[in-house]
């Protein structure tokens, strides 16, 4: 029985890992839709997003990219705070330049 349990573990463990989406990770996206820094990768388990997110505060824009377990734009006219977020589910998939969504 153990032997069986062990196997079934394995297998999910297996799956798990096969299910994880790889997304671009990077903090700082230039105006040119190029990471500032060296982009590097995450692991977005199952049920999780690669994005690419432009935030506007008053004068103030940036964009980022990475994984996310959700996938919303905010807006708040109170705090002029605007965030909005496009996401996809495929391997490195987030490069869409939200320079342009500006």
């Amino acid at each position: 029985m153990s032997n069986v349990l062990a196997i079934g573990f394995l297998a999910l463990l297996y799956l798990h890992a096969a299910g994880a989406l790889k997304c671009l990770e990077c903090k700082k996206v230039a105006q040119d839709n190029n990471c500032k820094h060296k982009e590097k990768t995450c692991s977005a388990r199952l049920w999780r997003f690669c994005y690419s997110r432009l935030k506007v505060e008053g004068a103030t824009s940036s964009v980022d990219r990475g994984c996310s377990v959700v996938c919303r734009s905010v807006k708040n006219m109170k705090s002029q705070r605007d965030e909005k977020m496009m996401c996809c589910v495929r391997n490195l998939c987030n490069t869409h330049n939200m320079w342009h969504n500006k």
